[in-house]
């Protein structure tokens, strides 16, 4: 698969859990998040949850991260306007659930730090000196 199809992936299954959540679609929620034996939050928690997680379609792709030392993680970075000269860097973490890609939740499962706004080239080069976005 082309990092292209895996980028739209990715996408399809952040914007579809976002959505199962502020519908409390437990179902969908079940196919798109890792839940190792958790309970399924109450659907107040859910829907709080969606508003506070970071919005991929109002973002600019940067690229997809990956580490040898844990295959099944892939990390998906993206760019937003945070203000006059600032941006945001997003980090969004999904984990490889035998056939498809899913979100795992967790402390290191999402990530957003404001830095000055740069070339894409550069802030890639910030997402790699920040310890909080990496995988």
């Amino acid at each position: 698969m082309s990092d292209d199809e895996l980028k739209r992936e990715l996408e399809q299954v952040w914007a579809g859990m976002l959505q199962a959540f502020a519908d409390y679609r437990l179902d969908d929620v079940g196919q798109l998040v890792v839940l190792e034996g958790r309970p399924m939050p109450p659907a107040d928690g859910l829907k709080e949850a969606a508003r506070h997680m970071p919005d991929l379609a109002g973002t600019a792709f940067l690229a997809l991260r990956r580490t040898p030392r844990k295959p099944q993680l892939l990390g998906y970075l993206a760019t937003r306007a945070a203000g006059p000269g600032r941006s945001t860097i997003v980090l969004v973490v999904f984990v490889r659930d035998g056939r498809s890609w899913k979100f795992a939740p967790g402390p290191a499962s999402t990530a957003e730090v404001e830095v000055e706004s740069a070339s894409r080239e550069a802030l890639l080069k910030r997402a790699d000196e920040l310890p909080g976005l990496r995988l």
